[in-house]
């Protein structure tokens, strides 16, 4: 998913998948509009949204709200939801 806020694109999470493994992200990455040069953000504490995919991001009030999405690391695995919020501010 991804947002845009400040002339900058926000990009979390995602997956990469084949048709035996799936490999989810946690994390964020912003695109500077001006200058379309990629940077990773740093989390500035150690707590942040697991890795997944099937999330939504939305702009909130100068903020970026993360929502749900899930995670599976297999075919074989079931999938796990996750019915989570998570806030960022920049």
């Amino acid at each position: 998913q991804a947002v845009s806020l400040n002339d900058h694109l926000y990009v979390f999470g995602g997956e990469y998948a084949t048709l035996t493994q799936f490999y989810h992200y946690r994390d964020l990455w912003r695109l500077d509009a001006k200058t379309l040069a990629w940077e990773q953000v740093e989390p500035c504490t150690k707590t942040m949204p697991s890795s997944r995919s099937g999330h939504r991001m939305v702009e909130w009030r100068g903020k970026i709200l993360v929502f749900g999405g899930f995670y599976k690391a297999s075919q074989d695995q079931n999938a796990v939801f996750v019915n989570d919020t998570w806030l960022y501010s920049p």
